[in-house]
């Protein structure tokens, strides 16, 4: 199986702060490395014009690398136990 990127986007909840984020998106990094993934990132994005650096991290969006389907399969269910939890959010 060649290398295949998930793209995975959790949901955010009205009172989420940034720190909540940042705090769950690396919750959920962990969860999936713990998983038999090649890796696990965060998305990026330029920064705006006036910022101190080049890019800005996305905590909701990881990019996830797999070579097997056993990897699939164990991501999927990192996810899904992240999922659970973390009620009132999803992937």
């Amino acid at each position: 199986m060649p290398t295949s990127t998930l793209h995975l986007t959790f949901e955010t909840l009205a009172d989420d702060d940034a720190e909540r984020v940042a705090e769950l998106g690396r919750a959920l990094r962990e969860a999936v490395l713990s998983a038999d993934v090649e890796s696990a990132d965060f998305a990026e994005s330029p920064a705006p014009p006036n910022a101190r650096s080049g890019i800005v991290l996305d905590w909701t969006t990881l990019l996830v690398a797999v070579v097997s389907s056993g990897a699939l399969t164990a991501a999927v269910t990192a996810v899904q136990a992240w999922v659970m939890r973390n009620q009132g959010r999803g992937v």
